[in-house]
């Protein structure tokens, strides 16, 4: 109809956190749900988050959610602690036709030498000797499940480069909210 506006755009944010992805999707102008298993961090998020949006106690593995109820599905920072062949199967349930699935995380320089000494402490805290960027290792399997299931296979896959700028106490914020070094440093 003319003079009508289009219907929001309804975007499900898994694995919410504190709500900093839920408030990026609201200023882009969509409906948001968010879903977070931590009861805490969705205290945070409902008091953070302004706009049109709610928030959720649950897994991504098990989504309280209708069929096809949203035109997209973004997780930032969270989906290797998923179980991904459940997690998948959910997303493409929930999912509209021709909508969008956002898996991202963000990653530092190899060569930047603050990244280079953060990976050294988080090591020496930990006493493991194993690669610090989790889901930079995990994603590389993400493949096998994009071809399994029918929902994805002619997906679009997009590494973009993103410049962020820290402060020494941003820095160390990010890097001693991981949970390597919140479970060694209490």
């Amino acid at each position: 109809m003319v003079g009508q506006k289009p219907p929001r755009l309804r975007a499900l944010d898994l694995a919410c956190g504190t709500g900093l992805g839920t408030t990026g999707l609201i200023a882009q102008g969509y409906a948001v749900t968010g879903i977070d298993i931590a009861a805490e961090m969705l205290a945070i998020a409902r008091r953070n988050a302004t706009g049109d949006c709610a928030f959720y106690e649950g897994r991504a593995e098990s989504l309280p959610f209708g069929d096809r109820a949203f035109g997209l599905v973004a997780c930032g920072q969270a989906f290797h602690w998923f179980d991904p062949e459940q997690s998948f199967g959910e997303i493409a349930r929930v999912l509209r036709p021709g909508g969008a699935l956002a898996l991202y995380w963000k990653h530092g320089l190899p060569d930047d030498p603050f990244e280079t000494c953060a990976a050294a402490l988080l090591r020496e805290l930990s006493g493991r000797d194993e690669p610090f960027n989790v889901s930079r290792v995990f994603t590389d399997h993400f493949d096998d499940f994009w071809k399994e299931h029918a929902a994805f296979r002619d997906h679009e896959e997009w590494r973009l480069p993103l410049e962020l700028s820290f402060t020494v106490y941003s820095f160390v914020g990010y890097h001693s909210s991981r949970e390597i070094a919140r479970f060694h440093l209490g």
